[in-house]
């Protein structure tokens, strides 16, 4: 069987959507189409007949209005791969009329409801879950981190983050205990965290190092040879560290950790607050 799976969204989306493209690699034959900076995240042994940037002029064709309303109008090489295959879109409505025979697949990417969204994916591919599915890191790392306690403190919505203080009094206590190394990590999103995250810190006293805007792959690297510990509210970084099989505690605001849990071994832990 030949599936061809157009994935876009955010970090965190990405990785929840990995047990789903293992399933489909095992079935058979698997087309990518994502964005270029997601290619970091495929593991060593996960087979992809194809990768295709979903920002680039080769995947323009896909979304183009033409070809939405008449899909006689796609290239030949997409035609061509789409006959027969299985096509797996993230929308609750699709994008894309079946084409060439194609069998579409819609997931729903906000799902409101239990179970986890991994196991949803899963469930609508017609792919049996493994029994491990939310206690096996997808990106596992060899060894553990060079004692650091790692805080990524926004998530990209307001609604989602925890107050600076809470970051700043919790990191106090636990260098109290096992004196690790703080570093802190912002994304383009989280700037506005930037100033109010270092007063916070500076009213506890502590000694921190930044990572400020780092591409995918610096922001994985540095992850997987740094950090001992994350925490951080429901965030795409919280996914990352956890399928690195980095212990993680996560906390939730206004999402539900039954659906949206990090895919992680068993030191990953959830809160509500």
């Amino acid at each position: 069987m030949r599936s061809v799976v157009i994935r876009q969204g955010a970090l965190g989306d990405f990785i929840l959507t990995l047990p789903l493209l293992r399933a489909l690699a095992q079935r058979g034959e698997l087309h990518l189409v994502t964005p270029a900076r997601y290619r970091e995240l495929l593991p060593n042994d996960l087979p992809i007949a194809s990768f295709t940037d979903s920002d680039s002029a080769a995947a323009a064709a896909l979304f183009a209005p033409a070809v939405t309303c008449h899909p006689q109008a796609l290239p030949a090489p997409w035609a061509e791969l789409l006959r027969g295959a299985e096509l797996h879109l993230f929308t609750r409505a699709a994008m894309l009329p079946p084409v060439n025979g194609c069998k579409l697949i819609c997931h729903d990417p906000r799902p409101t409801r239990p179970p986890h969204i991994a196991l949803q994916f899963l469930r609508n591919a017609g792919c049996e879950a493994p029994s491990q599915l939310l206690t096996t890191p997808m990106l596992p790392r060899s060894g553990q981190g060079r004692n650091a306690l790692w805080i990524h403190a926004g998530s990209g919505s307001i609604h989602k983050n925890i107050p600076p203080d809470f970051w700043a009094d919790a990191a106090r206590a636990q260098q109290q205990r096992d004196m690790l190394d703080l570093v802190l990590s912002f994304g383009e999103a989280d700037l506005k965290l930037l100033e109010p995250m270092r007063a916070a810190c500076q009213r506890q006293h502590l000694r921190w190092q930044e990572v400020i805007c780092p591409t995918l792959a610096e922001l994985k690297h540095r992850l997987r040879d740094d950090a001992t510990r994350f925490w951080a509210a429901d965030t795409g970084v919280a996914h990352l560290a956890a399928a690195l099989g980095v212990p993680c505690a996560v906390w939730y605001r206004c999402t539900d950790p039954d659906i949206w849990q990090p895919l992680g071994d068993v030191n990953v832990h959830f809160y509500r607050k």
